[in-house]
């Protein structure tokens, strides 16, 4: 199992960012700020987390598709996986418990535990 410390919550995506360090923003403002507002708009909570994991600070905010995911705020990439990482969040602390392969079979098996268990997460960071 992976534990990662939440370092801090905000209320807004600009303080968590600002407390993360600003994650490069100069390297163009402009793209910066629209995906800022855009996943204010998108997130399912406005709830932000800064956490540290190997030696880079990420802000990560709640999405809800048909699961209920920790995405990364990430400006100006994205990633995709054929693998999930099913974390559970107590406290100040997410801890990632089991890799499984990303398919529908299992998102609807995550989804249906997700109902009991308001703690699981998907960790897309």
């Amino acid at each position: 199992m992976n534990n990662i410390s939440i370092i801090s919550t905000h209320a807004t995506l600009t303080s968590a960012i600002e407390a993360a360090g600003g994650l490069n923003r100069d390297y163009n403002p402009t793209t910066f700020d629209h995906e800022v507002k855009r996943t204010e708009e998108n997130a399912s909570e406005q709830t932000f987390h800064v956490i540290e994991q190997y030696g880079h600070k990420t802000v990560l905010y709640y999405f809800q598709a048909d699961i209920r995911l920790l995405n990364a705020f990430s400006p100006f990439s994205g990633t995709l996986s054929s693998s999930t990482n099913l974390c559970l969040m107590l406290n100040d602390e997410i801890t990632i418990i089991q890799t499984i392969k990303n398919c529908s079979s299992n998102r609807k098996k995550i989804a249906k535990a997700q109902l009991t268990n308001p703690a699981l997460f998907v960790a897309n960071f």
